[in-house]
């Protein structure tokens, strides 16, 4: 089971795309079985991440823009 968490908003074509990418090298690579590969694909905004020190990342990369 893949549990991927992305910060940017993917299609659903994307989403296909690397689903069957992935699980193709899965089985070339180590044989797992394709039937076996399961995925979690879960989408949030940086409002919802945190970096370290209780800080929001939407916060931390505004602070940074404007310090440059």
């Amino acid at each position: 089971m893949l549990y991927i968490t992305s910060g940017k908003v993917r299609t659903l074509e994307q989403k296909s795309a690397l689903m069957e990418s992935v699980t193709k090298r899965l089985n070339e690579k180590f044989s797992i079985p394709e039937q076996d590969v399961m995925f979690i694909i879960v989408q949030n905004t940086f409002t919802e991440w945190c970096f370290g020190h209780a800080e929001r990342a939407d916060l931390k990369i505004q602070q940074l823009q404007i310090n440059n």
